[in-house]
Order: C-alpha cells, then structure tokens, then sequence
C-alpha cells in the first residue's frame, strides 16, 4: 500500500471535513439549494482554492486517480465549451468572470463524485441521501400549490405578467429549481436511482417521484417516467425474479402495501391539490396528455427550426456563451417570445460551432460503450441504460443540461460506472 493510500484510508480531519463539504456540495446542488445561496459565497475564488486543493489531495491519493480519470472526459468537454463560446462571445467582457467561474464550479461538482463515492458503502449513503431530498422536494412542492404566493417567491419573482399555464407558477410548482421541467427530471433521475435504496425508502421515493411528476405537469418528464416503470419492471421479472410461493408472496404483499400507500397519497391531496387547474381552466392531466395536439408540439418545432437555422448562419465557430439560450445576450429571441433554444445539440452547435455537439456526442457515447461493456450486474446496467437514455432523450428538449448541477452530476455517475460496477458486483 501506498503512502497515499495510507492517507486515504486514515481519514484525518481535514481529509473529513473536504469530503463532507463534497458531499454537502453534491447534495445542495442536485437539490437546487443554491439558487437562493448568494453567488458571492460560492464565487470564483472561493471554488478556485476548493479545485486546488482536490488537485492537492489527489497527488496524496494514487487510488483515486483511475476513478478521477473516468470523469476527465466530461471536464474536457466542460473546459472546452466555455472557453470556445468566451472566445467567440462579443460580450466577452461582461461574460469571462461569469464563464469562468461557472467552469469552476462544474469541474469542481464533477470531481467531487468519484472522491465521495469510493466504495459500495458511500455508495449507498450517496443514494439514500437523495431519496430524502427528493421527499424535501415533494413537500416544497405541496406548499408551493397550496401558496401560490409562495410559489412566486421561491421563482424569485420571474411571474411578472401572465400567471397562466407557464413555467414558475403555482400550477406548475418548481421547487427549489424553480423550474418545473428540470424538477420533473429531478424526480426522474431520483426514481432510477432508488433500486439501491432500501424497500420502504424505494418505495416512498416511487411515490413522491410519481406525485412530483405529475404536479411539475411536465409533458416529456411524464412520458420518459412511464417508460422508466415498464423497463424496470421487465428486468426485475427478466433478471431478478425466481418466482416461488415465499417470493410471489412478497411480491403480492410489496405491491399492496404501495398500492394502498399510493391511494392514501392521492386521497390527501386531491381536494386541494391535484384538483387545482391553471388560469386557463386546464388540469394537470389535460397539460400533459397535450403532447398529442400539434399546439404543443409545434410551439418547440418552431423554436428548433428557427434557432436551427440561425445557428447555421456560424456553423464553424458560434455566436458565443448564452447566445443560444434567451435574454440579454440572445437578442434575436425576442423574434420567438424570449425564448432559447431549448435543444442541447441546437445549443453548442450555435454558441460554440460543430465542435460543440460533435464533443457531446463523443461524452455520450463513451458513457454509453462503459455501460454496455460490464455484465456482471444485469439490473444495474439496466438502470443505468435508461438513465442514459433520459438523459440523451431530454437534451432535446432543453438547452440547460451543461450548467444545470444535477445534470452534470447524472453524467459523472454515467461516466463513472465502471468503478459503480464494481460495487454492485460485490454486493450483488
């Protein structure tokens, strides 16, 4: 063993209180916390002396090395966006400070993972504690329905105007990620993730990730949710099911108990929560199963035809950081209501040129190639299928994966699955 080692596996006090602050950092960041944290708390110095001091531990730590070395790839992609949209950026000025520290910030979130999660113990906890956040999740949510004033503060007052059926309204609670669309992918993820937790803590995830869901009225967070439960059904039958009488008992037991939990779930919250409709008089059920009508799904074709063919227009180098995503520094939204993109590969290909989709891609299918490569553990790499799949399926309809924390999180895990594989073989 090592000196490093020796020093890993001691765990003095100061190696404590780092991986604490990861872990902290980590859970904050999946669950939207520092949307009301002060930037200058967490500014670029601040995360600069925290990315140093990783490099500093790692020298001290050989082992984690090869962990850490699974992740690079997504760094690489991370560095590589901002600095080629910072360079092709007319608002280079107003735009480095903030393109640099974000870069910090994601680098330091990415490494963060293999160093909290080294074996299938921290594993575990790693799960565990986000099957409670997600539980904190749903419960905001229930008060931001319940008190639309509430709602409108925790979106820091972005409903000025219309209150109807948008984003960052009480029809369409966002939690502490303000965003419904981007909640429902949080409740999504959660659920893949809640196989390695405990029966009751799987099964009261299932529940709120459910409710979560359909409260965000998210179209394509409700669709990829169904898809998820029949896949993983099929492979528990498929993989993990000996049926025998002591067995489909349990089964038979398992399923009533969540069934009966879910009816109580629903019976609590209809009158004064599921049953409230937006300004427009329409229900969650009605926003949902919309994806069907050509309203719906041409509101987010027009946005991708038009943005498509502005991004085109530079093809080789981009127009820059945030230019592709609404506001101040995409003017030409305002031809299409303010708004962006909403479309991952539209995105880089109009902030940073044909090298930013072309470096997703190749992020995409090594994470896809680790996966499919390991089949000591045919549940797990199931799991993280479908994981993978939502997350390829939602990055064309959004345009925030690349600075959102939970996903970057979600692509560190992607990434880091052939030391995850380990654990679970072990466990298995």
């Amino acid at each position: 063993m090592s000196n490093g080692d020796v020093l890993y596996n001691k765990r003095g006090f100061l190696f404590i209180i780092v991986i604490n602050f990861l872990v902290l950092h980590l859970v904050l960041s999946f669950a939207g916390v520092y949307t009301f944290i002060p930037e200058l708390i967490f500014g670029l110095s601040f995360f600069d002396y925290i990315a140093f001091f990783l490099v500093f531990m790692f020298s001290l730590m050989p082992s984690a090395w090869s962990r850490v070395r699974l992740i690079a790839p997504y760094a690489l992609m991370v560095i590589l966006y901002y600095g080629l949209a910072l360079m092709s950026s007319t608002h280079f000025g107003d735009l480095w400070k903030v393109g640099l520290r974000r870069a910090v910030i994601l680098c330091t979130l990415l490494f963060s993972v293999p160093i909290v999660i080294y074996d299938y113990g921290s594993w575990r906890r790693f799960v565990i504690l986000f099957q409670v956040m997600v539980i904190i999740a749903f419960s905001i949510c229930i008060a931001e329905v319940t008190s639309p004033s509430m709602a409108k503060f925790l979106a820091l007052g972005v409903t000025d105007g219309s209150t109807g059926d948008v984003a960052y309204h009480a029809f369409r609670p966002g939690g502490m990620l303000r965003n419904p669309n981007d909640l429902a992918t949080y409740f999504l993820f959660t659920f893949l993730l809640s196989f390695w937790c405990p029966t009751l803590l799987r099964l009261s995830g299932f529940v709120v990730s459910l409710f979560g869901i359909y409260l965000s009225a998210s179209r394509g967070g409700s669709l990829l949710f169904m898809f998820c439960i029949v896949i993983v059904g099929a492979g528990l039958l498929r993989h993990s099911f000996t049926l025998n009488f002591r067995r489909l008992l349990r089964i038979v037991g398992v399923g009533f108990v969540g069934f009966v939990f879910l009816f109580a779930v629903y019976l609590a919250l209809h009158n004064d929560v599921l049953s409230i409709k937006s300004d427009v008089g329409e229900s969650r059920i009605e926003r949902i199963l919309s994806l069907t009508t050509s309203n719906a799904a041409g509101s987010r074709m027009a946005l991708w035809q038009y943005w498509l063919s502005v991004a085109l227009d530079a093809p080789i180098h981009g127009d820059g950081l945030y230019s592709f995503q609404g506001g101040i520094y995409s003017p030409a939204s305002r031809s299409v209501g303010g708004q962006g993109s909403h479309n991952m590969w539209i995105m880089l290909l109009g902030e940073v040129g044909f090298l930013g989709p072309l470096a997703f891609m190749m992020i995409l299918l090594i994470g896809l190639l680790r996966i499919l490569r390991y089949r000591d553990n045919p549940m797990g790499r199931l799991i993280f299928l479908l994981i993978w799949f939502v997350f390829v399926a939602l990055s064309f309809k959004g345009h925030n994966q690349l600075e959102h924390r939970h996903w970057t999180i979600i692509m560190a895990l992607i990434l880091y699955y052939p030391t995850l594989n380990e654990f679970f073989v072990k466990k298995k």
